[in-house]
Parts: structure tokens; sequence; C-alpha cells
């Protein structure tokens, strides 16, 4: 079944992967893929926020988006690109059509730590000579581990399978009738080790299976398949980190504490950026001249600004050196001075130094930015 005509395509701009992929093989997509709405609905400290993506909206101009192809199997890259539709952004699709059956593309989420989520999406799979076939992959580590679960227009399939180490194992699922040029909605839900498929109106039993514990989601088709993906919506649980956990918990123990926030360099030759902050609304951004100064010299900074205090203090590692800076925002109450605001700071800079010893131990407790 030939798919109706739609006009021009868009086609997506892409770079080089910066995932240790070989250069031109799985490139990263930009500009116009489906953007992420994100929806914070928790405490500011970001303890375990929930978080909401609709992957149907267009990206802003401008702004790098948050999927990235990636290539299972053998064979040249694949072709993702949103197709128009009469009222805007049609339906994300995958267009190329190799003709290799062990060729799996791939359309996967940047956030690499997702543990229980829920990703919903619809599916239309539109041709496909030696294979017509497309689904979720989750808790993907690389191109040759992860989870599938996928419906067969040719065999009339809805099967969960497990790729390790890039081998396959056996389906398990049930017969289910998938039509070529028919719409059908797809979910996954994962909670620890259990896993619930639903295609339609019909479920597999849940499953077990402790091999992936948490990874990536995304996309997947399979061979020459061409698919449409539609009304895709990714629910999940952020994974606090033992740094935000911290400087969460200290902010809960001094109420004069306004925000705090940790920068670091991610490697020798970048520049500091923040690893962690008490709001999360901070993370990547990078340092100013007094935390660039702060961490070269080791000086301590107090400023006054519209009523708040800014304190600035370098972290040192167990053998003193400066591996991150410190910036505390307090308020100003009546008969504190600088001096004393400083004093008043310096007891939560050492908790952080007490639980990370080195760089190395601050960067592993970091927030994903």
């Amino acid at each position: 079944m030939s798919p109706p005509s739609l006009g021009k395509r868009k086609r997506i701009p892409i770079r080089d992967s910066p995932h240790g992929a070989p250069p031109g093989r799985f490139p990263v997509v930009r500009g116009i893929l489906p953007t992420l709405t994100l929806l914070l609905l928790a405490c500011p400290a970001l303890r375990g926020a929930q978080v909401e993506l609709d992957l149907s909206l267009p990206a802003p101009e401008g702004r790098t988006d948050p999927m990235e192809p990636l290539l299972g199997g053998e064979g040249p890259p694949a072709t993702w690109e949103i197709l128009p539709s009469a009222t805007g952004s049609g339906p994300l699709a995958q267009t190329s059509q190799v003709a290799l059956i062990d060729r799996f593309p791939m359309l996967v989420h940047s956030t690499g730590d997702i543990r229980d989520f829920e990703l919903t999406t619809r599916i239309r799979l539109v041709s496909g000579r030696k294979a017509r076939s497309a689904g979720i992959v989750f808790r993907l580590q690389d191109r040759d581990n992860h989870y599938t679960v996928r419906l067969d227009a040719q065999g009339g399939w809805f099967v969960f399978r497990k790729v390790v180490n890039g081998r396959e194992e056996e389906p398990i699922g049930n017969r289910h009738p998938v039509r070529t040029g028919e719409w059908h909605t797809l979910r996954v839900s994962c909670r620890g080790t259990h896993i619930d498929l639903k295609l339609d109106d019909v479920a597999l039993p849940t499953l077990i299976d402790n091999q992936f514990a948490s990874g990536r989601v995304g996309l997947w088709t399979r061979g020459d398949t061409v698919a449409w993906f539609a009304d895709t919506r990714l629910r999940y649980r952020t994974r606090e980190s033992p740094l935000t956990r911290l400087l969460s918990d200290l902010q809960a123990g001094h109420r004069w504490l306004e925000d705090m926030s940790v920068y670091a360099r991610p490697d020798d030759d970048r520049a500091p950026v923040v690893i962690a902050d008490t709001d999360g609304t901070r993370l990547g951004a990078g340092g100013d001249a007094t935390i660039l100064d702060c961490l070269d010299t080791r000086r301590n900074y107090t400023a006054r600004r519209e009523g708040d205090y800014i304190v600035t203090v370098p972290v040192r590692d167990r053998n003193g050196e400066a591996m991150a800076a410190c910036r505390i925002r307090m308020r100003a109450s009546f008969g504190l001075s600088r001096q004393r605001a400083l004093v008043r700071c310096l007891p939560l800079v050492r908790a952080v130094e007490d639980r990370f010893l080195d760089r190395r131990e601050l960067l592993l407790g970091r927030d994903p930015a």
C-alpha cells in the first residue's frame, strides 16, 4: 500500500554523534524533530520530579533536539523526517528503504538513565518488502543491548524481544491483526523489573526481566520498513543524584538559604558549568568571571545584591586543590555583615567536601545536564 502524497518533506539536518559512534554513522538530530514539553511536577529540589514529554511538537528554531538517530545491525544510516500536513507538522516518519533484514533504525531520546516510565505512541506501517515492522526500543544501553516491543504486519505479530550483545533472544508475544496502512496505539510501562506492554486494546501478560535496569527510550523500525509515528508521549520520574540530594538536604536544614549551586569543569579542557543546584533550573549554565577566579585562585567572594548576599567559595579536594566552586545565595538579615555571611556558608561547603573527596567522585554525583 503506497502512502498518500503529502507534498514536500522537511529533511532533518544532522551532525556526528558525541556518544562514541564512528563519524557519520549515527547522526544527531538538530532543528525540526519533535521537541519536549517539559513539566516538572514536584518540589523545587527535583526530588524524584515527574517529567512529561510531548515528542510530537516541532522544535523551536535554533534549538538542538533531544532525539538522536541510532542504527542497529548493518547498513547505511536511516532517514527520519517530519511529514507536512494541512494543519502544520505531520507525523514523524522513517522513510529510508534499505532491503537488509538485519538493519534496525532507531530514534532515541538523549536522556540516558530512565528507569521507571510510560511511553505511548501511535504507529502506522506504510510499506516494506523485506520487513514491515516498527515499535519502541527501551532501556537501551547501546545499539547492541536493549529491549524492543514491536508490531509486525507481515506475520501479524505483537511481540517483545530482548537484544543482548547484538543477538535477539526468542520473542514473547501473540498474534495480532496488524494491517498495513492502519494506525495502532502502542504503550510500554516499566516499574523496576516489571514490564507491561499493550497494543490497541490487547495487553501481554506482565513480563519480569532484570537484564537492563534503566537506559534510553525511543522509536524502532526494521529493514526497509517505512513507518509513521504520531502522538508520542513519554512520562518518567527523574533519579536524584547524590550531589543534588545533599544540596536539597542542606537547604531543608537552613531556612535562610535561598539556593545553592556547584560549578565544576566536566574535563580539563572545558569551562566550568553548573553540575548541581537546589532548584534544577541552572544545570549546564556556564560560570562567570568570579567562578573562574574562585577556581583558579581559591579565593572566597561575597557580594550584596538586592537584599541578598551571594557567596562564592572553592570546594577543595582531599589535597586542598579547588575541584569546584560553590555559589550560595542567602537573605541579608539585619546585622549580617559580609564576613558573617561567609562564615555562615563555610559549613555547607565543608559538607560537600566531606561527601565528595575528589573531582571524580563529585562528577559521578552530578546531574545529567
